[in-house]
């Protein structure tokens, strides 16, 4: 595609085509890179000052540098530098290549204003909603008419893509009138697309009163009368890039021009008139890296080791101000910071941290999902919010009333309230007993006070919503001393200043949700902490040629990262940008050539630090520019880097504490006292059956998990439900005897949502309505088997029956102990002696009670449950039952096929044998005997973090899944 382009579009610019045509007005001066070229810079400027008594003024000159930091360094070396001849300075302008235009080519005051960038991006997301046909050769599926955040996204590409191309003096327009392009099928059609949607953006930037600030930009160019009649010099200093746009102002500028290029002069060829690189030079130069600069290291924890280690080893500790660490990859930022606390070396990270990740922003972030979607889950997760606990504790204890209570114990309220309920969204009436009701709705109306300036009144200007944002900001960060905090604070607040002053007529009508992530996407700078004199700054790539510490270590050398890649562009692909004249990947391998090369020259020592796997594990490639060496050197070279035996790997972090001989997180022991219990549950000595450790955790130290992120009934709140749901049914002699199946099933579905109304409220979540429809499926099968049963005879006596509290087993030589339990069901057959205690098993997949309770499918010695038989023990002692009596399960699983009774086929030497199991089982809890671990498959275990078996368990318990009912139903016999 891109070789049709025609040439008339790429080739725009107005660059003299010699230096001798330029030579009147622009001079390049060669400064070798055998020393810094700032300092080179500030004694350049301080030799053509203007002497004016005790002041040198420097104000007759526009100083361009690649970026601000290099500006200030500049500022700071120039001051320290009159300030050591005895002379104070009036400072030059300092601009950056971005800044320059509007510098030379100011806005016309007569004219309408330029459109902000916040105000061109809410421009082009109002084009993309009025005309959504017109990207339908964009893309398939545009954003949907209420996608507000999808339209942001999308229009943020496509104006970030429009402001390169402005850089070249191009627009959609011109490419789409290109002939070349009008006869290039589908692609044509795209741009044809772009350059209809950028005439309707402009016309919307007009309707508001405001002008397209590219195209102004770009068209005062083109009026000679626009020129600023200033006679300024303009000193360009280390631009290795410049765009058509910026060459083009420096063209037409009446200034006299000087580039200082930091190279000897026999290499001007690579080079063009402002110094700017030249492609065709650097891509094919061989660069003079030696071998022995080169560190090669597994992980990004072995780089960030290996970038400590030289940094110390180079003095950093006690001339932190001589060494520079630079990252190419931003991902590599955490790894350092971490082993640098490690190390106690103190280091200033100057590229920031993710304003994302801060206090402020992750706030924000909560505060918009809540808003928007106002579910129990987005509500704990505003809780959990250090600055809202905060905030919540400070309104206590000013007031000192009963919202204590509610806030006293926040976090188990809400999981305790949310695992019973399982919230899909807080709406009234509250659920659960009245304590929690009252509990709830005070913690709930404490927020709602909070951030109440964002809850009244629905869509708004968007602007409009800056100020309450700010408001609930100041009420959570009032006292705030956190440095990382506030300064992220006054960049929200700068953002909040942008979008109050838009434009009235380009703000879109927004709900306060949508304004805060708005918010949140316009603020993308770095938030960076004030540089300390004892730390050693951490730097993006792009500020380390101009920085003047002799010592550079530079992180992250592999291919994507240096040099910079820019893959998968849906508008703009590299071999496009190539032919148009934009930055590619071509263009930026050349300016990471020279610039490496240039470090390389100027510095006493150069270290550069390629890793061979990401944090994920996945491979990485080494930079092509380490390969860019002579042809003899190139083998060892490649050996160097493609051998895994020669990368550096450091196991343990420097200055880490000495390993111990044992995990410092010991697995809590049962001390020696033996625990009194009065009575025992049959859950109880199952529980001790499968494990005795577990048992002393959740029986005698009282542990219980409580989670707030479930997101469907977990087996035991599903088996509970259903037990609930037939315990009515047992209980109800009208319709208990029924042999009607329909009859059945018509009454336990108005049961099942009676109960589910209750437990759950009016909107469950999602995943709950699902199992909902599930187990009315399962209670549909069992209305099947039910009528069938009554009309053999079986009658219903007994349900949800709790033994007598003279239930009790007899110990020899011991005191008998008092047991407790409940029975499902209890059936009759007429008025004969024979009964059937019947379990309702709610397992997907139904397992014999022999399977249950031996865990074999053969009946033996051995027992792992003592459900059925201590029942029959029981309820025979209560005179409950007598005669024949049968044991047995009802399962009532997923599947139709399955639901039906099970009896189990014990005698009664089986049964005393479990008697004497329980017995046993007794006599171990009253001796304190509960150091014994099972092992249980962590999928299955409340208490795996506390056994340490989270990490690593037994495989062969993989596929051992318990009956679901059984192992995990909370309230089956207690």
């Amino acid at each position: 595609m891109a070789n049709r382009y025609h040439a008339r579009v790429t080739l725009r610019h107005d660059e003299p085509e010699t230096l001798d045509q330029a030579a009147e007005r622009i001079d390049r001066h060669w400064i070798d890179w055998g020393e810094p070229l700032l300092a080179a810079g500030a004694e350049w400027l301080l030799e053509r000052g203007v002497s004016d008594g005790p002041l040198l003024r420097l104000d007759g000159w526009i100083v361009v540098l690649p970026g601000r930091r290099a500006g200030r360094l500049l500022l700071e070396q120039v001051v320290r530098e009159a300030a050591a001849r005895g002379r104070a300075i009036v400072p030059p302008e300092l601009h950056t290549p971005g800044s320059i235009v509007d510098r030379l080519r100011p806005p016309d005051p007569d004219a309408a204003p330029r459109a902000s960038r916040l105000e061109h991006l809410l421009a082009w997301s109002r084009t993309l909603a009025d005309h959504p046909d017109e990207l339908l050769p964009l893309m398939p599926s545009p954003p949907a008419a209420d996608d507000e955040l999808g339209r942001w996204a999308l229009a943020e590409l496509i104006l970030t893509r429009a402001e390169e191309l402005a850089g070249s003096e191009l627009d959609f327009g011109l490419l789409a009138r290109d002939p070349e392009i009008q006869g290039m099928g589908s692609e044509a059609a795209r741009w044809s697309a772009l350059a209809t949607l950028e005439a309707h953006c402009a016309a919307e930037l007009r309707r508001a009163g405001l002008a397209d600030p590219l195209r102004d930009r770009r068209e005062s160019c083109n009026d000679p009368d626009e020129r600023t009649d200033e006679q300024k010099e303009i000193l360009l200093i280390g631009i290795a890039e410049l765009n058509a746009l910026q060459r083009r102002t420096l063209n037409e500028s009446p200034c006299r021009i000087t580039a200082l290029v930091h190279v000897p002069e026999l290499l001007a060829e690579g080079f063009g008139v402002y110094g700017e690189v030249r492609p065709e030079f650097w891509s094919e130069r061989s660069l003079s890296v030696r071998d022995e600069q080169i560190i090669v290291t597994e992980r990004p924890g072995d780089q960030a080791q290996a970038a400590l280690r030289t940094a110390i080893e180079a003095g950093a500790g006690e001339h932190p101000s001589a060494v520079r660490i630079g990252l190419t990859d931003d991902e590599l930022a955490p790894h350092l910071e971490r082993a640098a606390a490690w190390a106690d070396q103190p280091i200033h990270l100057a590229t920031g941290h993710d304003i994302r990740m801060t206090s402020p922003a992750r706030l924000l972030a909560a505060v918009a999902q809540w808003l928007r979607d106002p579910r129990f889950a987005t509500f704990a997760t505003l809780l959990r919010h250090p600055a809202v606990e905060q905030w919540l504790k400070r309104r206590a204890g000013a007031k000192e009333t009963e919202i204590e209570q509610a806030t006293d114990d926040w976090l188990t309220l809400l999981d305790q309230s949310f695992s019973d309920h399982l919230h899909a969204r807080l709406t009234s009436p509250w659920l659960g007993s009245d304590d929690r009701r009252v509990r709830m709705k005070q913690l709930h109306d404490q927020v709602h006070d909070l951030f109440s300036p964002l809850l009244d009144g629905g869509a708004r200007p968007i602007g409009a919503w800056a100020e309450p944002i700010l408001d609930v900001l100041e009420r959570l960060y009032v006292d705030s001393e956190d440095v990382l905090i506030n300064e992220a604070l006054h960049l929200i607040r700068e953002g909040l200043q942008k979008i109050a002053q838009l434009e009235p007529a380009i703000q879109p009508e927004v709900e306060a949700g949508l304004a805060v992530l708005f918010l949140l996407d316009c603020v993308q700078e770095p938030v960076v902490g004030p540089a300390q004199s004892h730390e050693v700054d951490v730097l993006g790539w792009l500020e380390l040629h101009l920085d003047p510490a002799p010592v550079l270590i530079v992180m992250g050398v592999n291919d994507g990262a240096l040099p910079q890649a820019q893959l998968g562009d849906l508008l703009l692909p590299d071999h496009v940008r190539e032919r148009l004249g934009l930055a590619c990947n071509r263009s930026r391998a050349a300016r990471d050539a020279y610039l490496l090369e240039a470090m390389h020259q100027s510095r006493e020592t150069l270290v550069l630090i390629t890793g061979r796997t990401n944090a994920d594990g996945d491979p990485l490639v080494p930079s092509r520019l380490l390969l860019a060496c002579e042809d003899e050197a190139l083998p060892k070279r490649i050996l160097q880097q493609a051998d895994p035996s020669r990368a550096r790997r450091w196991p343990v972090p420097l200055h880490a504490p000495p390993a111990a001989d044992h995990s410092a997180f010991t697995i809590p022991e049962p001390d020696d006292s033996s625990p009194e219990f009065e009575k025992l549950s049959i859950s109880q000595l199952n529980a001790y059956l499968r494990c005795p450790y577990r048992f002393w955790l959740q029986h005698v130290l009282k542990l219980r998990v409580l989670e707030d992120h479930a997101y469907e009934m977990d087996a035991a709140r599903f088996g509970t439900l259903l037990h609930d749901v037939l315990q009515r049914f047992g209980e109800d002699p009208g319709i208990r005897e029924s042999r009607n199946a329909n009859e059945i099933s018509a009454y336990l579905s108005d049961q099942l949502e009676t109960l589910a109304g209750n437990r759950f409220g009016e909107a469950p979540l999602p995943a709950v309505r699902i199992q909902l429809a599930q187990l009315l499926h399962r209670l549909e099968a069992f209305a099947q088997v039910q009528a069938v049963t009554a009309a053999e005879g079986w009658c219903i006596v007994h349900t949800e029956l709790s033994l007598p509290e003279s239930s009790v087993i007899d110990l020899p030589g011991e005191e008998p102990m008092r047991l407790s339990g409940k029975i499902d069901r209890i059936d009759r057959f007429g008025d004969t002696d024979r009964y059937r205690i019947i379990d309702y098993k709610t397992g997907d997949s139904a397992k014999s009670p022999v399977e249950v309770h031996h865990g074999s499918k053969k009946v033996n010695d051995e027992w792992q449950n003592l459900q059925l038989p201590l029942y029959d023990h029981l309820a025979r002692q209560a005179k409950i039952v007598a005669g024949d009596v049968e044991l047995g399960y009802f399962h009532i699983t997923k599947t139709a096929a399955e639901t039906n009774w099970d009896p189990a086929p014990w005698g009664e030497g089986q049964l005393e044998s479990a008697l004497e199991c329980a017995r046993e089982v007794i006599r171990n809890i009253r001796a304190g005997r509960f150091s014994n671990r099972m092992p249980i498959p962590p999928e299955y275990d409340d208490f795996a973090r506390i056994c340490q078996t989270a990490a690593f368990h037994d495989e062969e318990n993989q596929d051992a899944e318990d009956d679901s009912s059984s192992s995990r139903y909370a309230g089956g016999d207690d």
